[in-house]
């Protein structure tokens, strides 16, 4: 048996003038759970639709179990034992779980055969699901776990995760986490593609770091520690601890947020609850990754939107 159950090796990925990926690599290890970590356009998802046969690189080399692998298509990744579940969801609403797994597959569909076998799944997995259940119906975190079931039942034994804790409550997190390690620990290889660092190195035994479309830090996630990661993720070591304070302003206050959160009609938070407040004669800084929940914070301290929780006051 290979080393790797999959390699990447000097990926290069361009759209026009745009440079996405310039010599990326990844080697994925059986049974283990690989964090693929890196800033909003680092080339994270642009990698991993490589590996899934969704883009053809321009230059650069894969492996699959040690052997050359060209995928010119998202089926010959899966004819190859790799699934992806995407960050958005890309299920059929109006399908049952049962008839989105059967999708892709091969042979005259039987309705039967097809919830027996996701039932069996659901089971031998822990992602409890109902096959005859209609995706429309089904809460967020059952939708991905039908999404990983149409995974494994086209026999995914690499399966990456593009940000598959963004849409869950934290114990539904937990629950995805304790499903992985159990799944690395059958012999299959996870790619999580995540922002959430310090879960990320709790449950990865990997770690990738990609900056502007390279891989900047490879390593076994026991011998990295959080400062490590974001100093290659950011390109530079943050001087936390040796940063003047700033002088207190005194001015009037002009607008401030008391716990105010925003959730999104998919009921995903995309800002929790947040204090600010803005007082007359200064420059208040807003910091952070893209995604982090500067466009809904802006929004509303403008107005143009209302808080979930929490109130705003002008």
């Amino acid at each position: 048996m290979s080393a790797f159950a999959l390699t990447l090796e000097n990926i290069r990925k361009a759209f026009g003038p745009t440079v996405a990926l310039d010599g990326a690599s990844c080697a994925v290890r059986p049974g283990s759970v690989h964090a693929l970590l890196g800033e909003n356009g680092a080339g994270k998802t642009t990698l991993m639709r490589v590996a899934f046969g969704m883009l053809q690189p321009d230059a650069g080399v894969m492996h699959r179990d040690g052997r050359p692998l060209r995928l010119a298509s998202e089926r010959e990744a899966i004819a190859a034992g790799i699934g992806m579940v995407h960050q958005h969801f890309e299920l059929v609403p109006a399908f049952t779980v049962a008839e989105n797994a059967a999708l892709g597959g091969h042979g005259r569909f039987d309705a039967r055969t097809t919830a027996r076998r996701v039932r069996e799944l659901a089971e031998a997995t822990g992602l409890g699901i109902d096959p005859e259940a209609r995706v429309a119906d089904l809460p967020v975190g059952a939708q991905q776990r039908a999404e990983i079931l149409r995974a494994l039942a086209h026999d995914a034994q690499v399966l990456i995760l593009d940000e598959p804790t963004a849409v869950l409550t934290p114990r539904e997190s937990e629950e995805l986490y304790a499903w992985m390690r159990r799944f690395a620990a059958g012999g299959g290889s996870i790619v999580l593609i995540t922002h959430k660092l310090t879960e990320a190195l709790a449950v990865a035994d990997d770690v990738t770091v990609l900056r502007r479309g390279r891989s900047v830090l490879q390593g076994a996630a026991r011998t990295l520690d959080a400062q490590e990661v974001v100093d290659a993720i950011v390109g530079e070591r943050l001087a936390r601890d040796h940063a003047a304070p700033l002088p207190p302003s005194t001015g009037d206050v002009l607008l401030s947020l008391r716990a105010a959160s925003v959730v999104d009609a998919r009921g995903v938070t995309r800002l929790h609850p947040c204090d600010l407040v803005v007082r007359r004669g200064e420059v208040l800084g807003v910091l952070g990754v893209e995604g982090a929940g500067q466009r809904e914070l802006l929004r509303l301290l403008a107005g143009r939107l209302a808080p979930t929780s929490g109130e705003v006051l002008r």
